[in-house]
Parts: structure tokens; C-alpha cells; sequence
């Protein structure tokens, strides 16, 4: 506990931010987690309808992540049935893919919208801690207990061409490397405390990226900076 509480005044979360009352009542349960789930989700999907002026029926793609709490009936269910939304919606839901699974679903979104005209597609990234504290004494695994709280995000993408002209961005193309294929790249998973591994492989995606991305804007000097500033060598 003194550990947690010294990283915990460190940490920089604010009073705002919350634990479930799963937590709270230390009742590590699955419905405790569908309570979670569903306090977020919904707040995040109201104010989504109440800014952007459309409707739940107005929705025809649905894509939810969440990488620790995979439920049967999925989430994408409990929103569409909250909702009362169309049959017809395509919805998926997309779990175990940690941070990542935020820019997965805005690229599924966009692909799934070159597919079809005239759409809207709402994304909504969460995580769920009710049934992930951990309660043993290992410090590492203590940090995510000071770190985690409460959250969701949704944003709304339309390919509707008189919505144009409302959008917040635009995208314009997308670039994503997987790295699976190296036992390095999930090494940190099976084999605790390879950090240093965790740090070189998120350099060379970042490389790998960069280099493609901006490899007509940049000077070669100018791409190499983060390496010579990290001194890691690409892998």
C-alpha cells in the first residue's frame, strides 16, 4: 500500500479521474465490470449524439475496443441494444490489442467507409479494470492499480459529403507496421522485465513509420534525430 500511495502522489492523476465501484467494494465480478463498462460507454456515446446532432439510428458502423474485458454478449451488443439501433448496423468488437487497438479501429473504420457510401461509423476505445486490480505484492504488476482509472473515448467518422464541411479533421492516409512476427516484439509478455527490448522495438516501429510516411520531407539527419537522442540502435 505505501508503495502504491508514493506513486500514486506522482503520478499525476487528478481528482477527477475514478475508480469503479467494483474496486471500491473490493467485488471483482463480472457484473461489477458491466457496470463499468456501461457507465463510460454510455456517457461517452450521449455526448457524442448531443455534439455531432445525429441519432443512435443514425449510425451504421459500430467498432468498440477494449483489450482486457471480452464479454459475451459483446459490448457492441450492449450499446446497440441500450440504443434501440437499426439491425442492419455492421458492428465489431476488438479485444487483446492493447494501446494499439485505438488507431486498429480508426483504420478499420476508414477502410470500411471507402466500402460504403453515404455512412457513418462511431468508434469507441475504453478499457475496464474492475476485474484487472492486482492484488498481489510485486511492484511492476502494482503499477497499472496507480495508474488506471475510469475512461472512454468516441468520435464520429461520416464519408457524407454535406458533413464535410462540420469535420474536426480529415484523414488523409494511414500507415501501420505489425511487428508480432518478432518473438522480441511480445517478449515483454512472456518474459518480465525485458524493458530494454520493449524500448528498441517501439523505436524501430517508430523508425519504420517515420521513414515511410515522411521520407519525401525529411532529411536523412532529420529522420535519425530520435535514434541518436535515445542512443539505440535499430534492431
Amino acid at each position: 500500500f505505501d508503495f502504491q500511495l508514493r506513486v500514486f502522489e506522482r503520478s499525476g492523476v487528478g481528482e477527477e479521474a475514478y475508480w469503479p465501484p467494483g474496486i471500491w467494494n473490493l467485488e471483482f465480478t463480472m457484473e461489477n465490470a458491466r457496470k463499468e463498462a456501461e457507465v463510460v460507454m454510455f456517457g461517452a456515446l450521449d455526448d457524442l449524439f448531443a455534439k455531432t446532432g445525429i441519432t443512435p439510428k443514425d449510425v451504421d458502423i459500430l467498432i468498440v475496443n477494449c483489450s482486457l474485458f471480452c464479454p459475451t454478449p459483446s459490448l457492441t451488443s450492449m450499446i446497440i441494444n441500450h440504443y434501440k439501433m437499426k439491425p442492419s448496423i455492421q458492428n465489431y468488437n476488438l479485444g487483446g490489442m492493447g494501446c494499439s487497438a485505438g488507431v486498429v479501429s480508426i483504420a478499420l473504420a476508414n477502410d470500411l467507409l471507402k466500402a460504403r457510401k453515404n455512412c457513418n461509423a462511431v468508434v469507441l476505445s475504453t478499457e475496464n479494470i474492475t476485474m484487472n486490480w492486482y492484488m498481489g505484492k510485486r511492484k511492476s504488476m502494482l503499477l497499472s492499480n496507480t495508474l488506471f482509472r475510469m475512461g472512454c473515448g468516441a468520435v464520429l467518422l461520416t464519408n457524407k459529403p454535406r458533413s464535410g464541411c462540420f469535420a474536426s479533421y480529415t484523414i488523409q492516409s494511414y500507415l501501420m507496421f505489425s511487428a508480432s512476427g518478432n518473438l522480441r516484439s511480445i517478449g515483454f509478455f512472456t518474459l518480465l522485465g525485458h524493458i530494454l527490448d520493449i524500448v528498441m522495438m517501439r523505436t524501430n516501429q517508430y523508425m519504420k513509420n517515420r521513414m515511410q510516411k515522411e521520407s519525401g520531407a525529411l532529411l536523412w539527419r532529420e529522420k535519425y534525430q530520435p535514434l541518436r537522442e535515445m542512443r539505440l540502435p535499430l534492431i
